[in-house]
């Protein structure tokens, strides 16, 4: 349910209407405690931004998930671990991610469009070359 709101708002980008997903909303404030005892953190961390998206900063549920993310915290290595205990950052990048999203949250983000914003998408990335087209290609 978390996706359906996430691809609403194009993964971040804009804000999202509560009332287009009113059911959505509802279900997690009247689940809220539920989601809290059986969910991993990156489940409880998209239910907050959730929230975050429509414009619900104040809302009762984005204190719980808050506070739920903020003790799943492991204070000594900087990160929640995944169920198993383990602290490998490149596999706990997800929720980790989401974690900082929903702790540290200011706003949405429009990313660029090549149409709109040419100069980002002007150069190759670092290592890259250009090819020069074949030649050959459509020959025979």
């Amino acid at each position: 349910m978390t996706h359906i709101i996430f691809a609403d708002s194009e993964y971040y980008q804009h804000p999202v209407s509560q009332q287009q997903h009113q059911w959505i909303y509802d279900y997690f404030r009247a689940n809220i405690d539920t989601i809290l005892l059986r969910a991993k953190p990156d489940i409880v961390a998209e239910v907050g931004i959730a929230f975050l998206l429509a414009g619900l900063e104040d809302d009762p549920v984005v204190l719980k998930t808050r506070q739920f993310i903020q003790a799943a915290v492991d204070k000594e290595q900087g990160m929640i671990p995944s169920t198993s205990g383990d602290f490998n950052l490149s596999l706990g990048e997800h929720r980790n991610v989401l974690a900082i999203m929903l702790l540290d949250w200011r706003s949405v983000n429009p990313a660029p469009l090549a149409g709109k914003h040419s100069k980002v998408f002007a150069d190759l990335p670092y290592g890259l070359i250009k090819k020069a087209p074949n030649p050959l290609k459509g020959q025979g």
